[in-house]
């Protein structure tokens, strides 16, 4: 598997090939399917990459909460044309979100997550 970051800086799409490329078109990604619904991945109508003139906002992989994930499965040839016939083709990312069922009361979780950066050193500026 294959991941990489567009140059959209932070949030821009994020490109996924499952062994290399299966067509010679620009869209390899796999399709994913979140609790069985199949989730469209598409970027938008450049390449996603690596073009001077794209404005790239980004595709809906970036929406989903790797928090809430259950399990991942990934895949690729027979299986997952079997199941999802053509759209299978560049493979498939199969994920089951938590169901929350066995939590007690409101069910409800806070998380948070702080960066703090400090300068340690500063150049040396001739100022004469």
């Amino acid at each position: 598997m294959n991941i990489n970051q567009s140059d959209g800086g932070l949030f821009g799409s994020n490109k996924i090939e499952i062994r290399g490329a299966s067509t010679l078109g620009k869209n390899n990604q796999p399709i994913y399917v979140v609790d069985g619904i199949i989730l469209d991945n598409a970027q938008n109508d450049k390449e996603g990459d690596w073009d001077a003139n794209n404005s790239d906002y980004g595709n809906e992989l970036k929406n989903l909460n790797p928090a809430d994930f259950e399990s991942v499965s990934v895949l690729k040839g027979a299986a997952a044309t079997a199941l999802y016939g053509s759209r299978g083709l560049n493979g498939v990312v199969v994920i089951t979100t938590k169901s929350g069922k066995g939590s007690k009361g409101y069910g409800v979780t806070f998380t948070q997550t702080i960066g703090c950066d400090w300068k340690i050193n500063s150049p040396k500026f001739q100022n004469l």
